[in-house]
């Protein structure tokens, strides 16, 4: 009984992780995102004139470093914070 309960709080946790991840992902690829109804179902729709290369970029290279490269949670982290804080200073 108590692992079925464990097992019904792990879905709903990474059901909220999984829910979290898309939010900051479309926030941060896109500069614009809008909400749209339909019906009762809530989903945002990014117009793709208002995507953010530079944002793209840094993400790859980090889904790259993460599955090809083997890097480390850590090394990964720091890097595209490094690479963010250099385009920001580069005005990309």
């Amino acid at each position: 009984m108590l692992a079925a309960a464990f097992t019904g709080i792990t879905a709903a946790v990474v059901g909220v992780i999984l829910n979290l991840a898309v939010w900051f992902g479309l926030h941060t690829l896109f500069a614009d995102v809008r909400e749209v109804h339909t019906g009762i179902v809530r989903w945002f729709a990014p117009p793709l004139e208002g995507l953010r290369v530079p944002a793209l970029v840094i993400a790859l290279l980090a889904l790259w470093a993460t599955f090809r490269g083997k890097a480390g949670m850590f090394a990964v982290l720091g890097g595209a914070a490094l690479l963010g804080v250099a385009g920001q200073w580069l005005g990309a």
